[in-house]
Formats: structure tokens, C-alpha cells, sequence
């Protein structure tokens, strides 16, 4: 849209030639371009990590859902080698005490208070306001949204139990935890907010169309929050793309958990949006600017 703004006003207004006008529109995407990328090597290798402690405080807690996945494991990890301690979330009593000792043999001085709720089931807000009464008293500077469902299926053969289960944790799961938490860190002088959405959120497709959608409500809901509490909250949205489990061979598009974790740590306070490592940004990039049919037969 703003080329068409800037060939018209060059055209029209300005009355150059047809060719003068061609030439600026492709310096200006050329330019645009390389200045994406030359950010994105910045970003990459010589923008430093924010300070945790130093920015949203000494002492206080992060707190991360769905946590016995591969990615909110590491995060786990990460935010307790920063010097953060954690309130864990997660339906799984086996799976949290496997968590809690791997953050015990990478950071034995943490603190760390778990939770065990399902997100899945029907959220009842009497219930879900007294399970999660408690985490008022600590003092919570970091909120990671890590809940996600998943569904393999087109959206005319999927099951509606599985439609409702999906809508009970990706969007009525997601916006009640973050509505909790709110109360908490929007008092403070500074708190952050990690919101792990879709990298295929933008994108309509057949194959994904209610995780695609649902999805699309926390990724919508993450930016809006952005603005609604710039300056006092850094609100990050995260799209992740392929992230290979630790049994998976590595593909061209795929990264590491290890490496998406990092990412994510590196944009904490300074972005608004990212798709973590090199590889996702490409694929970000690119999905804004070839036509969608193409997109899904290249990357989905």
C-alpha cells in the first residue's frame, strides 16, 4: 500500500516520468529490504540480553504454563538461571516433578512453587478463581502463556469435543490466566509478558483452520495488550514454526528448542513480536510478501 501511496504521489503530484517513478518505488523496497536484514543480523549477534533481575526485579517470580513441553521446559530453565523463581502450571504431577528436577540441576538455588490444573477440562470460574488464589501473594514479574491444543485435522472431519477442548484452552484458558495475572504485574514498575502463539496465525489454510483461528484470538489479544500497557509492561508475541522434538531429524525450516529458548530470552524487552530464531524470521518475512497459496506449499 504505501508503494502505491508513493508512485501516485510521484506521478500524479509530482509529475515525473512513469520510469523515475519505477526507479524510487524499487529503491525504497530495496532499501526497506536491507535494513530488515542487516536489524535482523544485529538482533542476532550483537544486540545484548536484557537483565531479568536488574529490570522486573530481584526476588520476584515467573510464572509459566503447560511447562512439560519441550519449550516451556527450557524456558523453565533459562528463567531460573537468570535468578527468577517460578510458579510451574501443568495437569501432569509426574511430568512437573520430572520439570523441577532438571531446574534443580541447572539452578539448585531456585525457588519453586507448582500448581497442577487442566485447561482442558471445563474451566468453572469459581474453581479456577480459588485454585489460582494464592499466587496474589507472590510477586509475579513474569508471565509466560505456554498453553496450547493442537488439532491434525481439516475442521469438517474434526470431532466437536475436540473443537470445544480446543477453545476451552487456547483462547478461555489463555485469556483467564492472563486477566488474573494482570492485576498483578500492572502494578508494579515493571513486569513482561511472553504470550507463545502461531507463526502460522496470519496465514488462512485448510489444514490447521480452528488452531489457526484460535491462535489467532491470543495473537491478536497479545498485541492489543502491547498497546494497552506500553511503557508499563513489555508484552512479547512469540510464532513459532517448526520446533523439533529432541527424537525428530532436523529439516530445513526446523530449529532446537535450545535455540528457539534463546531467542525468545534475547527478545525479551526490546521486541513486540518474534519468530525467534534466523530461520523463523525468513519464513515470517517471506510469508508478508509471496501470495498465501504459495506460502502453505512451501513452509505448511
Amino acid at each position: 500500500m504505501l508503494k502505491v501511496l508513493i508512485f501516485i504521489v510521484l506521478y500524479y503530484i509530482y509529475g515525473l516520468s512513469l520510469s523515475t517513478c519505477l526507479l524510487y518505488v524499487f529503491t525504497y523496497t530495496f532499501g526497506r529490504d536491507i535494513f530488515t536484514i542487516c536489524y535482523w543480523l544485529y538482533k542476532l549477534n550483537f544486540r545484548l540480553k536484557i537483565n531479568l533481575l536488574e529490570k522486573y526485579g530481584k526476588n520476584s517470580w515467573a510464572l509459566i504454563t503447560n511447562v512439560s513441553d519441550n519449550l516451556g521446559k527450557e524456558l523453565c530453565i533459562e528463567l531460573a538461571k537468570s535468578g527468577l523463581n517460578l510458579i510451574l502450571i501443568d495437569k501432569d504431577l509426574n511430568k512437573l516433578a520430572n520439570v523441577i528436577q532438571d531446574i534443580k540441576f541447572f539452578s539448585a538455588k531456585t525457588e519453586i512453587e507448582t500448581i497442577i490444573y487442566d485447561f482442558n477440562k471445563e474451566i468453572n470460574i469459581k474453581e479456577f478463581l480459588e485454585v489460582f488464589k494464592e499466587i496474589k501473594t507472590y510477586d509475579i514479574s513474569i508471565l509466560v502463556n505456554n498453553i496450547g491444543r493442537t488439532l491434525n485435522s481439516s475442521f469438517d472431519t474434526a470431532d466437536i469435543k475436540e473443537l470445544e477442548e480446543m477453545i476451552k484452552v487456547n483462547v478461555k484458558g489463555h485469556i483467564l490466566i492472563t486477566k488474573l495475572l494482570l492485576s498483578n504485574v500492572s502494578v508494579r514498575n515493571m513486569s513482561a509478558i511472553i504470550n507463545i502463539t502461531s507463526g502460522i496465525c496470519p496465514i488462512p489454510n485448510d489444514k490447521f483452520a480452528m488452531y489457526t483461528a484460535t491462535k489467532q484470538v491470543e495473537d491478536f489479544l497479545s498485541r492489543s495488550l502491547h498497546e494497552e500497557y506500553k511503557g508499563k509492561i513489555d508484552i512479547l508475541t512469540v510464532r513459532p514454526f517448526k520446533i523439533k522434538n529432541l527424537t525428530e531429524k532436523a529439516s530445513l525450516f526446523s530449529v532446537s528448542v535450545e535455540e528457539f529458548t534463546n531467542s525468545i530470552m534475547s527478545s525479551i524487552g526490546h521486541d513486540k513480536i518474534t519468530y525467534g530464531p534466523w530461520k523463523h524470521q525468513v519464513i515470517g518475512y517471506l510469508i508478508t510478501l509471496i501470495p498465501e497459496s504459495i506460502s502453505l506449499k512451501l513452509f505448511f
